[in-house]
């Protein structure tokens, strides 16, 4: 009769307390969980932002190596212009000078000897004042890229192997002073490019826009992009202008010459692969 009524006795619940410590065990679990997550991703952020700082580090440290190296190579390139101006120029108009005074100790002042021989004066002195303004960095640091590379154009037009022309389209904004001497040297970088290899009797150095975008044509014997490697020379110009955010795009055709043109990322997309 017991056993019969212990049978029929309904199965035994969870009471009120027990289900109370259920649930505080589960909720506890859940919140250990979410704060183990939320501290794997902390974790993972911070360790995107430190290697997001790495690189922006990393291409800074490049970009303040650039623009050293161009300004080293800037001065030796002045220091080379200047012995050969002293040598070829300056040299051999004090040479005239010189030899025109001998012989002209007993002569006047308005006799055409003596006057040619003062107008060779009067050019030295002008040449000794040109290079004095070459040399002096911080007079460079306050002209425009324009005024730069026109001056850069003019110097190598007296060479009298190629006539060098500058033109502004509109206008052309300044970039920063980073920008501006990397440019500089860039374009620099073509002129050299162009005046050993190319043959070119002309060129012609285009500045516009805002931000600045600058083209340099020559109307040399080109080569064929396809079969010719890019050699030390194009992939400087290339890598330079990436480290400061410009594409660097070579059109060259046998015959036809080269233009080289470089132009800002735009701003609102990723940089694209510099090339041709």
């Amino acid at each position: 009769m017991h056993a019969t009524l212990r049978d029929r006795e309904p199965p035994l619940r969870m009471s009120d307390e027990g289900r109370f410590v259920f649930a505080v065990v589960v909720a506890t679990i859940l919140l250990i969980g979410m704060v183990g997550l939320m501290g794997l991703l902390m974790v993972v952020n911070t360790s995107r932002r430190q290697r997001y700082r790495a690189d922006l580090a990393e291409a800074e440290l490049q970009r303040t190596r650039a623009v050293q190296l161009a300004e080293r190579e800037g001065v030796e390139q002045t220091l080379a212009e200047v012995g050969r101006e002293l040598h070829d120029n300056v040299g051999q108009l004090l040479t005239v000078v010189q030899m025109g005074l001998r012989n002209m100790e007993a002569e006047r002042r308005d006799d055409p000897a003596a006057t040619g021989t003062m107008e060779a004066l009067e050019q030295s002195i002008e040449e000794v004042r040109r290079l004095g303004r070459s040399l002096n960095q911080e007079l460079w640091q306050e002209r425009s890229i324009v005024e730069a590379l026109r001056l850069e154009g003019d110097r190598i037009g007296r060479l009298g192997r190629v006539n060098v022309t500058m033109h502004e389209d509109g206008h052309a904004a300044e970039p920063n002073a980073d920008t501006k001497i990397i440019l500089f040297r860039t374009v620099q970088e073509v002129l050299n490019n162009a005046l050993r290899h190319s043959g070119a009797t002309a060129i012609g150095i285009t500045a516009w826009g805002d931000p600045l975008s600058i083209r340099v044509t020559d109307n040399g014997k080109g080569f064929d992009r396809g079969t010719t490697k890019n050699g030390g020379g194009l992939l400087n110009i290339i890598n330079r202008c990436e480290l400061i955010g410009y594409h660097a795009t070579l059109d060259a055709q046998p015959g036809k010459g080269c233009s080289w043109t470089l132009t800002p990322h735009a701003r609102d997309k990723a940089p694209d692969r510099v090339g041709g």
